[in-house]
């Protein structure tokens, strides 16, 4: 059974690319350019197993839009990227679920890794 991911990034190029990878792991996946249209999108589905959060977007942060998914997703494992060192900004969102951090740009294996262990 496919597993289901919210991929929220404003690079549509960035977000294919997740997705494609994710497809050999057996996901399906809703992409999201902003944290509105990711919200937008959850609210239409009862179950994700793994969402993937730019941190840096126009208009609504990663961290407000992770913070809007959580209220419906408390258990949701959430990747955050970042072309940034944040990662002292993701320690602060490790409260609720166990989150992941992954600079960018990053490789196919990294990305593999980190969703597998997430989702172990």
């Amino acid at each position: 059974m496919s597993k289901k991911a919210l991929i929220v990034d404003d690079e549509a190029a960035l977000r294919e690319i997740i997705i494609e990878i994710l497809k050999t792991l057996d996901f399906t996946s809703y992409p999201a350019e902003n944290g509105k249209e990711a919200i937008k999108i959850a609210s239409l589905h009862n179950h994700f197993d793994l969402f993937v959060i730019d941190m840096n977007m126009p208009g609504m942060s990663g961290e407000e839009t992770y913070d809007n998914l959580k209220k419906n997703y408390p258990n949701t494992p959430s990747l955050f990227m970042s072309g940034y060192d944040l990662s002292d900004e993701v320690e602060l969102l490790n409260l609720s679920c166990a989150n992941t951090f992954l600079k960018k740009p990053f490789s196919i294996s990294e990305l593999t890794q980190i969703v597998s262990s997430l989702l172990s």
